[in-house]
């Protein structure tokens, strides 16, 4: 059996910006956006990093695709350094990664023709020109379920999941191995998020593509993920298989999250475990666990010391000091 490639690979990632409040680079001048996370997604996977508003999860997408410049740690595209603390974002690797944002209307430019949208990415890595750029342009809104005569109009034009589509296939004009799913569908209606989803898990087949899929949204990770990675307050505090930490989520953040979900059927519901307090300032971060201030089970040592990031079943790595079993 062929061992699977990581295409991926993150190493103690970190992420400060300095708080605009500030004269003085002290230590609660810095917000910890991203605080030393390692993480390795292997080729072909849906990588689904979970986790509240204001976690770190955006700013870890963006520190992949090279849109941040990491405060340190390290990030490996197949196996070569990508990104540093004092390292630049080599361009020839640029075109390999590629995300899709979240608000697909303030992503495209209001004054471009979404025709000449999807084919910037061409024109800036020097893949396509003339008419085989126009050909290569139909192809992909062909691909994604648009009208190639639409390639004229404004992004105005258009409602919100086919905006979307355009994203998208101007994310696939440099032919990537690796997408940023920021968020894909959470700015779509109910209806419309299904086919983006379907839409992205049937280009992947077609194209052989990786996915980080970023989102707070379980039902759809757990839906098209193969694995799960939870972030709370900059730092990661559990990743297993999609299909595990859906049926048996252990660290009591995971499991809120999970609670969360509406449940269908109402004889499946139980009882929700509700979140107290608020998330941790990134400013002045906790000195033990990032969660225990809203942790129902924390004891003594939660609050004063972190907790390892270990692993308690094949691939299930969990920070918690109370390992459920």
């Amino acid at each position: 059996m062929t061992e699977i490639e990581v295409i991926l690979s993150v190493s103690g990632l970190k992420k400060y910006f300095v708080s605009k409040g500030g004269l003085r680079l002290s230590r609660e001048q810095y917000i910890r956006a991203v605080d030393d996370i390692s993480f390795h997604i292997f080729e072909g996977e849906t990588f689904g990093l979970a986790g509240e508003s204001g976690c770190g999860k955006t700013t870890t997408g963006r520190c992949i695709v090279g849109l941040e410049v990491p405060t340190a740690g390290e990030i490996y595209f197949r196996g070569k350094s990508v990104a540093g603390a004092d390292k630049g974002y080599p361009p020839e690797l640029r075109k390999e990664m590629q995300m899709i944002f979240q608000d697909p209307f303030a992503s495209l430019n209001p004054r471009m023709k979404v025709g000449d949208a999807i084919a910037e990415p061409m024109t800036v890595h020097n893949l396509a020109q003339g008419k085989e750029r126009e050909e290569r342009v139909a192809e992909l809104m062909s691909l994604v379920g648009l009208e190639p005569k639409a390639k004229d109009q404004y992004p105005h034009q258009f409602s919100g999941g086919q905006r979307q589509r355009v994203g998208i296939s101007r994310a696939l004009a440099s032919a990537p191995s690796l997408i940023v799913a920021d968020e894909p569908v959470s700015s779509l209606d109910v209806s419309v998020q299904a086919q983006v989803l379907n839409l992205l898990m049937e280009l992947q087949e077609k194209r052989g593509l990786t996915y980080l899929l970023i989102s707070h949204d379980l039902r759809v990770l757990g839906h098209i993920s193969d694995r799960i990675a939870v972030m709370y307050g900059g730092r990661l505090v559990e990743l297993a298989d999609s299909s595990d930490i859906v049926a048996h989520p252990l660290h009591p953040y995971t499991r809120a999250l999970f609670s969360s979900v509406p449940k269908v059927n109402p004889g499946a519901r139980g009882e929700r475990a509700l979140l107290r307090g608020e998330p941790p300032s990134l400013l002045s971060t906790p000195l033990g666990c990032r969660f225990s201030s809203r942790c129902s089970v924390a004891e003594e040592e939660c609050f004063h010391q972190p907790p390892l990031w270990q692993e308690v079943g094949t691939g299930h790595m969990i920070s918690c000091h109370k390992v459920a079993e």
